[in-house]
Protein backbone atom coordinates (compact mmCIF):
# COMPACT_ATOMS: atom_id res chain seq x y z
CA UNK A 1 0.00 0.00 0.00
CA UNK A 2 2.87 2.34 0.83
CA UNK A 3 4.41 1.57 -2.50
CA UNK A 4 1.20 2.55 -4.30
CA UNK A 5 0.99 5.86 -2.46
CA UNK A 6 4.65 6.61 -3.16
CA UNK A 7 4.19 5.85 -6.89
CA UNK A 8 1.04 8.02 -7.03
CA UNK A 9 2.88 10.92 -5.40
CA UNK A 10 5.85 10.60 -7.76
CA UNK A 11 3.56 10.47 -10.82
CA UNK A 12 1.58 13.53 -9.70
CA UNK A 13 4.67 15.57 -8.96
CA UNK A 14 6.41 14.64 -12.18
CA UNK A 15 3.35 15.29 -14.32
CA UNK A 16 3.65 19.05 -13.67
CA UNK A 17 6.98 19.11 -15.43
CA UNK A 18 5.45 17.41 -18.46
CA UNK A 19 3.12 20.33 -19.17
CA UNK A 20 4.20 22.58 -22.06
CA UNK A 21 6.08 25.69 -21.00
CA UNK A 22 4.09 28.92 -21.38
CA UNK A 23 5.76 32.13 -22.47
CA UNK A 24 4.54 35.06 -20.41
CA UNK A 25 4.74 38.44 -22.05
CA UNK A 26 4.03 41.78 -20.42
CA UNK A 27 2.95 45.04 -21.90
CA UNK A 28 2.43 48.52 -20.56
CA UNK A 29 -1.12 49.84 -20.66
CA UNK A 30 -2.22 53.35 -19.73
CA UNK A 31 -5.33 53.36 -17.53
CA UNK A 32 -7.42 56.22 -16.24
CA UNK A 33 -7.50 56.80 -12.50
CA UNK A 34 -10.66 58.18 -10.90
CA UNK A 35 -10.26 61.45 -9.05
CA UNK A 36 -11.86 61.39 -5.65
CA UNK A 37 -10.34 64.53 -4.18
CA UNK A 38 -11.45 68.09 -4.53
CA UNK A 39 -9.94 70.76 -2.36
CA UNK A 40 -12.11 72.54 0.17
CA UNK A 41 -13.21 76.02 -0.81
CA UNK A 42 -11.35 78.86 0.89
CA UNK A 43 -13.04 80.70 3.71
CA UNK A 44 -14.24 84.05 2.41
CA UNK A 45 -15.87 86.24 5.01
CA UNK A 46 -18.74 88.49 4.08
CA UNK A 47 -17.74 92.14 4.56
CA UNK A 48 -19.35 94.39 7.14
CA UNK A 49 -20.93 96.95 4.84
CA UNK A 50 -20.18 100.59 5.45
CA UNK A 51 -23.77 101.66 4.82
CA UNK A 52 -24.83 99.85 8.01
CA UNK A 53 -22.40 102.06 9.98
CA UNK A 54 -23.93 105.31 8.77
CA UNK A 55 -24.42 107.56 11.83
CA UNK A 56 -28.02 108.29 12.76
CA UNK A 57 -27.38 112.03 12.61
CA UNK A 58 -26.19 111.81 9.00
CA UNK A 59 -29.48 110.55 7.58
CA UNK A 60 -30.19 113.95 6.05
CA UNK A 61 -26.62 114.56 4.76
CA UNK A 62 -26.88 113.25 1.19
CA UNK A 63 -23.18 113.73 0.45
CA UNK A 64 -22.21 111.49 3.37
CA UNK A 65 -24.85 108.92 2.39
CA UNK A 66 -23.40 108.87 -1.14
CA UNK A 67 -19.88 108.34 0.27
CA UNK A 68 -21.07 105.45 2.42
CA UNK A 69 -22.86 103.88 -0.57
CA UNK A 70 -19.73 104.30 -2.69
CA UNK A 71 -17.64 102.51 -0.04
CA UNK A 72 -20.32 99.79 0.20
CA UNK A 73 -20.29 99.24 -3.57
CA UNK A 74 -16.48 98.93 -3.53
CA UNK A 75 -16.70 96.42 -0.66
CA UNK A 76 -19.29 94.36 -2.56
CA UNK A 77 -17.24 94.44 -5.77
CA UNK A 78 -14.19 93.14 -3.89
CA UNK A 79 -16.32 90.41 -2.33
CA UNK A 80 -17.69 89.38 -5.74
CA UNK A 81 -14.17 89.26 -7.22
CA UNK A 82 -13.09 86.87 -4.44
CA UNK A 83 -16.12 84.65 -5.06
CA UNK A 84 -15.51 84.63 -8.83
CA UNK A 85 -11.87 83.63 -8.27
CA UNK A 86 -13.06 80.62 -6.25
CA UNK A 87 -15.59 79.69 -8.93
CA UNK A 88 -12.93 80.03 -11.65
CA UNK A 89 -10.76 77.55 -9.76
CA UNK A 90 -13.61 75.02 -9.58
CA UNK A 91 -14.42 75.63 -13.26
CA UNK A 92 -10.82 74.70 -14.07
CA UNK A 93 -11.23 71.48 -12.08
CA UNK A 94 -14.50 70.76 -13.88
CA UNK A 95 -12.93 71.36 -17.30
CA UNK A 96 -10.06 69.01 -16.43
CA UNK A 97 -12.41 66.15 -15.57
CA UNK A 98 -14.61 64.31 -17.99
CA UNK A 99 -18.18 63.32 -17.08
CA UNK A 100 -17.10 60.19 -15.16
CA UNK A 101 -14.81 62.06 -12.77
CA UNK A 102 -11.64 60.80 -14.46
CA UNK A 103 -8.80 63.12 -15.30
CA UNK A 104 -8.64 63.79 -19.03
CA UNK A 105 -5.38 62.60 -20.68
CA UNK A 106 -3.94 61.54 -17.38
CA UNK A 107 -3.24 58.05 -16.15
CA UNK A 108 -0.69 55.68 -14.77
CA UNK A 109 1.16 52.90 -16.51
CA UNK A 110 0.83 49.35 -15.23
CA UNK A 111 2.15 46.02 -16.46
CA UNK A 112 -0.40 43.37 -17.33
CA UNK A 113 0.16 39.71 -18.13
Amino acid sequence: MRLLIAIAVVITLSSCSLLPKRDITTQTVKIKVPVLYSEAPPLITRPDLAIHELPVGARDDYAQIARYYKITVIQLLNYVEQMEAVLDNYQLISDTLDKTGIMIDDGIEVEVE
